[in-house]
């Protein structure tokens, strides 16, 4: 129509500023596109006109020199953080989103924060990663003279220089995807290598000691569940009673098993437990279930259960007369101590757990771990992790020569190549003996074994010399029958 003008949209860095009441004026300026895609706009506020119209210079000055995120000049601290908090947090779990945070917080943005999200390059990014390896861990030691919290300025670990790396290409990717950026320089950098730790197995002596001498420890039954079975540590802490089948409930255990006869015997005598019951004409299953539903996790100081990690990690593992057997002691001592607390008033385990602590809460994980070292310390055992009795079950299982998808169902991972690659060492070894067998097989079938010494045919024992015939020792060397005696 005649005399209306049509409305321009105003651009990045274009603001506009009018009065809102008698007392108040606002500014407010476009500085570009959010990462979903809607206008970025500041607002700005003030008693008079030119209070405003202030800020909004000083707004747009910032914004030119990219102190001010938006536009063209995003930071890549604003686009991280926005990745996080709107992209990540929603769609995962608590310890999840804590593990990215402290990565990007503590590390990335003070690395490369305030540079422009158009300014990053592969070169400058890769800087950034080789300086984390080199000097770039933010933790912080106590001063000695000074008593004062200063960087400590050792290297960080290459696993957390991994992580921090895909986390830097996640969020550029999600700005490719949104159109701020023409590709992911990220991708190229390289991913630093991490050295492979040895595997810490326990010795046939050290299983031993640990079911003999570890009696005497209150989680005895969880060690010998955990050599059975290879689960993980939140995974024996979280399981429930309901979730271990031995061929009858738990409360007609609880209701029908002889539990004075049980009292009176030697605790964790299975044998004599075994007897026990078959007098009672009460007749165990020779296997049982353990179902893997849950874990134990201690984010805050707290435990609390919580989901398992992947899909894959829930799985029904098989348990043997002999793991019952310990378990019912277990029961025993458990509903002793609920009887005491009850008696006080007090609730006991509540949630039903095989393992609890002796007031009935939850066994906190990293409690439980310093408690087995102090344990196998005192038992005269090596150190060693607890986590090494699941890398100890995985190895016998492979030299008892239990196929690798067997393995890998049983330990919960999530493709049998990663249980191959952790277990290699187990592999190669298979193989070597697989190899010295098919070599024993076949000198048998083709007769060439290495015949006694008066077995030797003639025709290796001499030969010709000047017309004659003389005697010639067979060659043995030495230095191969030396290494085949140790092979054996």
């Amino acid at each position: 129509m005649p005399g209306n003008k049509k409305k321009s949209r105003r651009g990045n860095g274009e603001g506009s500023i009018y009065q809102r009441s008698k007392n108040q004026w606002a500014a407010v300026l476009t500085v570009g596109t959010k990462p979903d895609g809607k206008p970025d706009r500041k607002f700005f506020y003030g008693k008079t006109r030119k209070e405003v119209a202030e800020k909004l210079r000083d707004a747009q000055n910032k914004l030119d020199v990219g102190v001010m995120p938006g536009g063209d000049n995003v930071t890549f601290e604003a686009w991280i953080t926005y990745w996080l908090e709107n992209i990540i947090k929603p769609g995962v779990k608590e310890r999840t989103y804590k593990n990215y945070s402290s990565s990007i917080y503590l590390h990335i943005i003070p690395g490369i924060g305030k540079i422009r999200l158009k300014d990053l390059t592969e070169e400058v990014i890769q800087t950034y990663l080789t300086k984390q390896s080199e000097s770039g861990n933010l933790k912080r030691t106590i001063d000695e003279e000074t008593g004062e919290p200063v960087p400590s300025h050792g290297p960080v670990a290459p696993t957390s220089i991994i992580q921090q790396r895909r986390h830097i290409i996640a969020a550029l990717e999600y700005a490719v995807d949104k159109g701020k950026l023409a590709r992911n320089v990220a991708k190229k950098t390289k991913r630093p290598k991490v050295p492979k730790k040895a595997m810490n197995v326990l010795s046939d002596e050290d299983m031993e000691i640990l079911a003999t001498k570890g009696t005497k420890y209150r989680y005895y039954t969880a060690y010998m569940l955990t050599l059975t079975t290879a689960c993980r540590r939140g995974e024996i802490l979280g399981v429930s009673w309901k979730n271990v089948d031995i061929g009858m409930p738990w409360s007609a255990v609880d209701k029908y098993f002889p539990w004075k006869e049980i009292q009176s015997i030697k605790r964790w005598d299975t044998v004599a437990l075994k007897k026990v019951l078959e007098e009672s004409h009460i007749k165990l299953s020779d296997y049982g279930y353990v179902s893997i539903l849950q874990q134990m996790t201690d984010e805050t100081s707290a435990a609390t259960l919580d989901t398992l990690k992947t899909d894959t990690s829930m799985r029904n593992l098989v348990i043997t007369e002999e793991m019952i057997l310990l378990l019912i002691f277990w029961r025993m001592q458990q509903n002793e101590e609920r009887r005491k607390a009850e008696g006080k008033g007090k609730s006991y385990n509540e949630d039903n757990l095989v393992f609890c602590t002796r007031k009935g809460t939850h066994v906190i994980p990293r409690n439980f771990s310093k408690m087995w070292s102090e344990n196998i310390k005192s038992m005269g055992i090596d150190h060693k992790r607890f986590h090494d009795l699941r890398h100890t079950v995985a190895t016998v299982m492979l030299e008892d020569g239990e196929a690798m998808n067997t393995v890998q169902e049983q330990l919960g991972h999530y493709d049998a190549g990663f249980t191959a690659s952790r277990y290699g060492h187990v592999t190669a070894k298979m193989k070597n003996r697989a190899s010295e067998r098919l070599g024993e097989r076949l000198k048998a079938a083709r007769g060439t074994d290495t015949p006694e010494e008066s077995e030797v045919p003639v025709s290796d024992c001499m030969e010709p010399e000047n017309g004659k015939i003389v005697e010639m020792k067979p060659k043995t060397d030495t230095t191969t029958l030396s290494a085949a005696r140790k092979i054996k």
